[in-house]
């Protein structure tokens, strides 16, 4: 049986480029045109590959990994084997998820696979729906009467894009999503099966809408209320976690998150 590989990194980067991505000084006498490939676990990675040491807790996997490079706090430095080079970080796990994303900038976004077409025929598009060039559909998705799709958005296999809905420029919304009465700001990421601009139960009369500002991500199965008498607002670059549930009329500051437990970085307005 093959042993697939579902992404594979979309960048080679030279180790001068690595260790900048991660904001990391490269030691004396490494050669800075070394190419690395990706990312790997200390047990995994190959000698064209960076590690992550965050803690004590790995030592012994530190001590056998074979990485070419691995990123560390000051702490653990004097711990690398001398075959693998030392990226010294204060925060070496955002170090590690940035330079992570430099070699698959698509490695957050749900994929939206198609043939040839960048609209499905098995799609429904309203014919008074507006999509600006490059937009993607997969097959089974719906954009009802009225909705506009931003330039280079993907819309995921069977996801809904309700009446008058609008969104912004280079999102990934995956399968299964729906959105209605909402507002989505640009690179935007909707993760499969997510609901938003849902009616809360048992809550006020849905007046308001729900608005994603720029960069916010939603994880698989969250779900979004509108707002009632206000609009529930998601702030520029907030996470919601997957099946988390974000009441009506909530706000959630810039770059907050809400957890699937309850609302952090979030008040509701009375």
């Amino acid at each position: 049986m093959s042993d697939p590989v579902f992404r594979r990194p979309a960048n080679v980067l030279s180790l001068a480029a690595a260790a900048a991505a991660a904001g990391c000084a490269l030691p004396a006498g490494c050669d800075p045109e070394r190419l690395i490939v990706g990312v790997a676990t200390l047990a995994l990675a190959a000698r064209d590959q960076l590690a992550l040491a965050a803690d004590e807790s790995v030592l012994p996997e530190l001590a056998a990994t074979r990485a070419a490079g691995c990123l560390v706090p000051p702490a653990l430095a004097a711990h690398v084997p001398a075959w693998t080079i030392a990226l010294v970080s204060e925060a070496p796990v955002e170090a590690f998820a940035r330079l992570a994303a430099r070699f698959d900038p698509e490695t957050r976004r749900p994929s939206v696979w198609l043939d040839a077409e960048m609209i499905d025929r098995r799609a429904l598009v309203a014919a008074d729906a507006k999509l600006e060039p490059g937009v993607r559909v997969a097959p089974g998705a719906v954009i009802g009467p009225g909705a506009e799709i931003g330039a280079a958005t993907s819309i995921g296999a069977n996801a809904v894009i309700e009446a008058g809905v609008r969104v912004g420029r280079g999102c990934a919304i995956g399968a299964h999503v729906t959105i209605g009465h909402a507002l989505v700001g640009d690179r935007v990421v909707i993760h499969p099966g997510a609901r938003i601009g849902v009616i809360e139960p048992g809550g006020p009369p849905c007046l308001g809408r729900a608005i994603i500002q720029d960069a916010v991500e939603i994880g698989a199965n969250a779900a979004i209320a509108r707002g009632g008498a206000a609009d529930t607002i998601l702030g520029e670059g907030a996470v919601v976690a997957a099946c988390a549930y974000l009441a009506c009329d909530t706000v959630v500051a810039r770059f907050g998150r809400v957890d699937a437990a309850a609302g952090g970085g979030a008040s509701r307005r009375g």
